[in-house]
């Protein structure tokens, strides 16, 4: 549970963080401000679309969402990281906000699961902490880092994705192994 809230995380802290990042990249490269609002768009209708068609997500597909999604963000932030033109920044927000809902989608999918099956609805409420908190904190330690410098706090968020996605591969190889050698036993 602790990594399906980790990786969550991802997608509520990038979420917040781009609020800060974006602005201030649009800003260091002069570009026009209404950038920002088309950005901004993008990302909410990726995001919008990608929750839909992965509510739909087959179970065989839930963990392997889970467990790629901060991968994939990752490489978002990546791309908008290191992009110079709008056509960089604009794939970078693509690729990271249709991982993001589906995420959230497999996300809610999986708890749902773990709800039905142990009877405990509390699942929800630390869904919406971690989404609240994400949401809060990425503006926050984005605004911070950004003092820093713009590539500080890029590459402070690709390592926290990663770093995520290889503590949730190592769970899963870990429990994989363990369910292995118990039904050995």
């Amino acid at each position: 549970m602790l990594m399906v809230f980790l990786s969550l995380l991802t997608h509520s802290f990038t979420t917040g963080g781009l609020t800060i990042f974006l602005p201030a990249k649009i800003k260091a490269f002069s570009l026009p401000s209404f950038v920002t609002y088309i950005f901004f768009f993008e990302q909410s209708l990726a995001q919008t679309a990608s929750i839909t068609a992965g509510g739909k997500i087959k179970e065989r597909f839930i963990t392997p969402s889970i467990l790629a999604g901060p991968a994939i963000i990752a490489l978002g932030w990546l791309l908008v990281g290191i992009g110079t033109d709008g056509l960089a920044i604009s794939a970078g927000i693509l690729v990271q906000s249709i991982m993001q809902g589906i995420l959230y989608a497999a996300g809610m999918r999986y708890l749902t699961n773990i709800a039905q099956a142990t009877g405990d609805a509390g699942l929800f409420s630390r869904f919406q902490f971690v989404m609240g908190f994400g949401r809060t904190a990425g503006p926050f330690i984005f605004g911070l880092l950004i003092e820093l410098g713009m590539e500080v706090a890029y590459t402070a968020t690709v390592i926290f994705d990663v770093a995520v996605f290889a503590s949730a591969a190592i769970v899963l190889v870990v429990r994989r192994k363990n369910i292995v050698t118990t039904s050995r036993s």
